[in-house]
């Protein structure tokens, strides 16, 4: 699992089938061998969150949400 929002495949991270363990276990050779792009996927990473889960985006969506549901 895991929520699929959360990581963009190859942008913020890697998603992989939690029951195939040759394919996680070579995305974790990835990043253990490759500091850089483990690096840049973290950054990228952090900014997503910022941009799309901070507490002021899920105030807003939260606000939207009760608006529309009064509204009716």
């Amino acid at each position: 699992g895991g929520t699929p929002e959360a990581v963009v495949d190859g942008e913020t991270g890697y998603v992989v089938d939690p029951e195939d363990v040759v394919s996680s276990g070579q995305k974790v050779i990835t990043f253990l061998s490759d500091y850089s792009r483990a690096y840049q996927l973290g950054q990228n990473g952090k900014i997503r969150v910022h941009n799309h889960f901070s507490l002021e985006k899920q105030a807003i969506t939260l606000e939207k949400h009760y608006a529309t549901m009064l509204a009716r």
